[in-house]
């Protein structure tokens, strides 16, 4: 590998350690990117082989810790982000499913859904809905370039901040005395 490959890495590298959180940037990036620097050092002698070899296991392993990092960092959050994306990819392959045409229940599960999490999470309303409001509009955007379907975001928002809403309601801040 040409020197210039070798910078081209580890600039590529040095942006892939953005990825996780600050604190574990500062704690352990100088040693990543030495670590790295020296595995390229390694595999230069391989050849294309070698590099490939490196950079395959180099993004294997920076995506399962990054997302083991940010997990960590996220606590609870991200799991019911994942459960709310997870909810929306749901409501999508039901919608999009060729036997199926009953709009009202999609509609009505997008709107559930996200007024359960709203309730959860009020701070969060605007992520709720569009983390499951997102994916009926991309889908017919890609497969059928129905840009009308983006109004699925509607149901999506209204219901996040419809349980928002309640919430604040049933639950107020507490007040200052």
């Amino acid at each position: 590998m040409i020197p210039r490959g070798r910078e081209a890495s580890m600039l590529v590298f040095r942006a892939l350690l953005w990825m996780y959180p600050q604190p574990f940037r500062d704690s352990y990036g100088k040693e990543m990117t030495q670590t790295f620097r020296d595995l390229l050092q390694a595999e230069e002698h391989a050849g294309a082989v070698g590099y490939i070899r490196l950079w395959t296991r180099t993004i294997v392993d920076v995506a399962g810790s990054v997302i083991r990092e940010r997990g960590e960092v996220m606590n609870g959050r991200s799991l019911l982000l994942l459960g709310a994306t997870a909810m929306g990819l749901a409501i999508c392959w039901v919608d999009s499913r060729p036997g199926w045409d009953d709009t009202g229940i999609s509609v009505g599960c997008i709107l559930l859904v996200s007024a359960l999490l709203g309730a959860v999470s009020p701070k969060r309303a605007w992520q709720w809905g569009l983390s499951i409001g997102i994916w009926i509009p991309l889908y017919n955007l890609i497969w059928t370039h129905n840009y009308g379907a983006f109004l699925a975001l509607v149901p999506a928002f209204v219901g996040a901040y419809i349980g928002a809403g309640v919430r604040t309601v049933v639950q107020p801040p507490p007040s200052r005395v």
